[in-house]
């Protein structure tokens, strides 16, 4: 009698382990998967930051030809090379919303509304991101 309770409890021994390995296992899984999309959030978050910078660095551009030339709209497409390393790859295309010159005969005063919008990737891509931006620019 006492052999048959030994070898009953030898067999639940081996069931206790194997459900504790199988527990064990896919709390490790779960781990990894978090670990990952944690990694990822990082890195969208990391692009659209990005993004947003290429879109700032656009209107700079844009304010400094605006404030050369205050007649004509700033509007064209810059493409971030080598130079900028951080923004390399973004396309940013700079587009005028509204522009007012007054008086119409000799004017004195301008304002223009900019539109940058800063695209990296093809949309449905993994790293497609895209963020837009407007200034309102005004000289006496």
């Amino acid at each position: 009698m006492k052999n048959q309770n030994t070898a009953l409890q030898n067999g639940f021994t081996l069931l206790g382990s194997v459900f504790i390995l199988l527990i064990l296992a896919l709390v490790g899984v779960y781990l990894l998967k978090l670990g990952t999309t944690h990694t990822q959030i990082l890195n969208y978050q990391l692009l659209n930051k990005r993004a947003e910078l290429a879109a700032f660095s656009a209107l700079e551009i844009a304010t400094q030809k605006f404030q050369q030339n205050p007649a004509e709209c700033p509007k064209q497409t810059l493409a971030f090379n080598e130079v900028a390393k951080s923004l390399k790859g973004f396309t940013v295309s700079i587009t005028c919303l509204q522009m007012v010159a007054y008086p119409k005969d000799k004017p004195q005063y301008f304002a223009v509304q900019l539109q940058a919008k800063a695209t990296k990737g093809n949309f449905g891509d993994r790293d497609y991101v895209s963020h837009s931006r407007e200034r309102l620019l005004t000289i006496e």
